[in-house]
C-alpha cells in the first residue's frame, strides 16, 4: 500500500483546519480580521480557542497528531532501509516524532480550557509540538542530505533542496522569535512568526510526500506487492 498521502493529509488537513478555524471565529467577531502572516492581528490558539472553532480545530487537530506519529514511524523505516545505518538516529526520529505528536494531542485537547493548570497544559503542549516536530525535520533532512553524500540518494534533489529550505526558514523563524518576544514590545511579531512557521512546517510535510510518491514507498499488507522501479518497501 502506498503511503504518499499520509503526510500529505498532515499537511492539507493542519492547514485548512487552521484556517477555516481562523475565518470561523473572524465571522463571529471573536477576533480581529487581518492577513495574520502580515499584521500578525492574532495567534492561532486564539484563533480557535472559542466556540464553534474550537471544536473544528480539535476534531481535525487530534487526528492529524496520530497521523504525524505514523508519518515518523514510517520515515524512520524508510531511512533505514534507504541505508542510514544509524540506529541511534533512526529511534530518534520516531521517539521525538511521536512525542511531538502527543504533545499535539494536549494541545488540541485543552484548547479552549480554562484555569492556570488547563493553561500550562496548553503552553507547553504547543512548545513541545512545535519544538519536537521542526527539530525532527531538521534531523530527517539533514539525513536524506547524508545519505546522497554517502552514495544513496533515495529523494528527489529538487525535493531535498525545497526541504532544506523549508526547514532553514524554520531555524531563522525560531531566532527571530527570541529578540520578538523578549525584547521588543509587539505581539503582533511574535504571531506572524508563529503562522509563518506552522505554515512552513506543515508544508515539510507536503514536500515529503512529494518525496515518497517519487520514491513509490509502500508498506507490506499481506502479500509483498511487486517491485517497479524506484520502490521503497517498508516490512
Amino acid at each position: 500500500m502506498r503511503v504518499w498521502w499520509l503526510p500529505a493529509l498532515v499537511c492539507v488537513v493542519s492547514i485548512l483546519s487552521t484556517h477555516i478555524a481562523y475565518v470561523i471565529s473572524v465571522s463571529k467577531g471573536q477576533v480581529p480580521a487581518c492577513i495574520p502572516y502580515f499584521e500578525g492581528c492574532t495567534s492561532i490558539s486564539a484563533a480557535a480557542r472559542q466556540e464553534p472553532a474550537v471544536h473544528l480545530f480539535r476534531a481535525t487537530m487530534i487526528p492529524v497528531a496520530v497521523f504525524i506519529a505514523a508519518t515518523w514511524w514510517l520515515a524512520g523505516q524508510w531511512l533505514r532501509q534507504a541505508g542510514d545505518r544509524s540506529p541511534v538516529w533512526n529511534r530518534a526520529v520516531i521517539v521525538v516524532g511521536v512525542i511531538g505528536a502527543i504533545f499535539l494531542v494536549l494541545y488540541a485537547t485543552f484548547m479552549g480550557t480554562h484555569g492556570l493548570a488547563y493553561g500550562v497544559m496548553r503552553r507547553y503542549g504547543v512548545i513541545v509540538f512545535f519544538g519536537f516536530t521542526a527539530l525532527n525535520q531538521m534531523i530527517v533532512t539533514a539525513r536524506l542530505q547524508r545519505l546522497r553524500r554517502g552514495g544513496h540518494p533515495v529523494a528527489c534533489r529538487r525535493k531535498e533542496r525545497i526541504m532544506l529550505a523549508l526547514v532553514t526558514l524554520m531555524l531563522g523563524a525560531g531566532l527571530a522569535n527570541i529578540p520578538a518576544a523578549h525584547f521588543l514590545d509587539g505581539a503582533g511579531l511574535e504571531n506572524v512568526i508563529e503562522w509563518t512557521f506552522a505554515l512552513l512546517m506543515m508544508a515539510w510535510f507536503g514536500v515529503l510526500a512529494g518525496q515518497w510518491k517519487h520514491a513509490g514507498l509502500a508498506v507490506r499488507t499481506g502479500q509483498i506487492p511487486p517491485r517497479g522501479p524506484g520502490r521503497t518497501l517498508v516490512r
